[in-house]
């Protein structure tokens, strides 16, 4: 998805969508301590890549002391990011529910450009639960989402072919 980004940049959102759990079904240590800790490194490094810091001899790179060696890694936004000058952002979301913090700076950002007000073909969709822009924009965001993840559960099971039972 593309618009207008940081300073009046084209604005690129890769849209991840990801499970915090592994097949086991139990969260990893960083996960249950901080909020998308098992999905949002890894979708950043899918999206904006790595760059380079401390030297070889460093040793492997420690995150809860932030010192060690990290081989660049080049995303594949990579010339847009630093040629182009496009604003990319990873646009994050868990099948749990969680959003990523750039989800929430890009609903902040178009929530003050509309004045948090539903135009009035909006209003007369809406539930009465969602009486403002950002309440009914989160709402139909996690409505989408959540049906996504259905139906790909239902495909991966096999649910989603229908036959006549007349034959």
């Amino acid at each position: 998805m593309a618009g207008q980004g940081e300073g009046g940049k084209l604005l690129a959102l890769d849209l991840k969508l990801k499970a915090p759990v592994d097949s086991s079904g139990v969260p990893a240590v960083r996960g249950a301590a901080v909020a998308l800790g098992n999905t949002r490194p890894g979708a950043r490094v899918e999206v904006l890549g790595l760059r380079e810091r401390g030297c070889p001899s460093d040793g492997t790179f420690n995150p809860r002391t932030g010192r060690g060696y990290v081989k660049e890694v080049k995303g594949p936004y990579h010339r847009a990011l630093h040629v182009s000058g496009v604003d990319v952002r990873p646009a994050l979301f868990e099948t749990f529910g969680g959003w990523s913090p750039e989800v929430v700076e890009l609903l902040d950002e178009l929530l003050l450009q509309r004045q948090n007000k539903l135009r009035k073909d909006e209003y007369e969709v809406t539930t009465w639960s969602a009486r403002t822009w950002l309440s009914f924009s989160a709402q139909k965001i996690s409505c989408a989402l959540q049906t996504a993840v259905a139906f790909e559960i239902a495909h991966a099971l096999g649910l989603s072919k229908s036959t006549d039972v007349r034959d």
